[in-house]
């Protein structure tokens, strides 16, 4: 009889997903249940730089995410969360220029791994 593998039942089964939004002013981006985010990308469809940077926290004003990521005009930019944030709920991101937008307008694209633990059934556990 095979013995069960013990990291088996704490593997991650990752579904994974993207959320975008296109902003020219402060907003919000909701993430499904039960996610982590992976990586956050960042477009800017104009020559304007978004003055000062921009911030994404869990609440308005936040930076539980990222602090200030620079986004320059027409810059193309990816960055990883300060935290790897689980949320077992829907999960708000407050999006916000620093500063100002200034005229930029910004693709704002996050990837998230969806995370679940699987449990092997009692019948594979070893005999005692």
């Amino acid at each position: 009889m095979a013995l069960p593998n013990f990291f088996e039942s704490l593997r991650s089964s990752p579904v994974r997903g993207n959320r975008s939004v296109t902003l020219t002013a402060n907003g919000q981006l909701v993430l499904p249940a039960g996610v982590m985010i992976r990586r956050i990308y960042f477009r800017n469809r104009t020559g304007n730089a978004v003055t000062g940077g921009i911030r994404i926290g869990t609440t308005a004003g936040g930076t539980q995410i990222v602090a200030a990521q620079a986004i320059a005009g027409n810059a193309i930019v990816s960055t990883l969360p300060v935290i790897e944030n689980y949320q077992a709920g829907t999960q708000t991101l407050f999006i916000e220029a620093i500063t100002a937008w200034a005229g930029a307008q910004v693709d704002v694209n996050v990837t998230y791994e969806e995370i679940t633990t699987r449990t092997e059934p009692t019948s594979n556990m070893i005999p005692t």
